[in-house]
């Protein structure tokens, strides 16, 4: 479905409702629901509902990451790092993400530490 244009919003959002209650075990489906607010603060609830069904899942904890960074509560974000790296050990993009909270919590060393280990997994042909 579009998600531009008159009413197109208001249909993939009810759709996306109509199929969260009738497979509401789909994480999937939490996840593209909580996307549909981009990282702000509306999105929270749908990646939390997310980890409930699949706590490994590296999506949600992403989003999370950036939506506790964008409320400027990187602290409630930092075990969403940690998570995301778990669950995407060679993803150089998850060294990344916590190397941002490191530095919003002053954590140097770690920022400094996950940044290297980013570059490095990026220059060894990890995605």
């Amino acid at each position: 479905m579009e998600l531009s244009g008159t009413g197109q919003r208001e249909a993939f959002l009810d759709a996306l409702d109509g199929a969260i209650a009738a497979y509401p075990e789909d994480v999937e489906l939490w996840i593209w629901r909580g996307k549909a607010f981009g990282t702000s603060q509306a999105c929270i609830p749908y990646q939390l509902a997310a980890l409930r069904i699949q706590p490994d899942h590296p999506s949600p904890n992403h989003e999370l990451v950036h939506a506790y960074e964008g409320v400027d509560r990187p602290a409630l974000g930092w075990k969403h790092t940690e998570a995301y790296r778990a669950s995407a050990p060679n993803m150089p993009h998850a060294n990344h993400m916590q190397a941002h909270l490191a530095m919003r919590l002053g954590r140097w060393q770690e920022a400094i530490d996950c940044t290297r280990s980013s570059r490095r997994k990026s220059l060894d042909g990890f995605p």
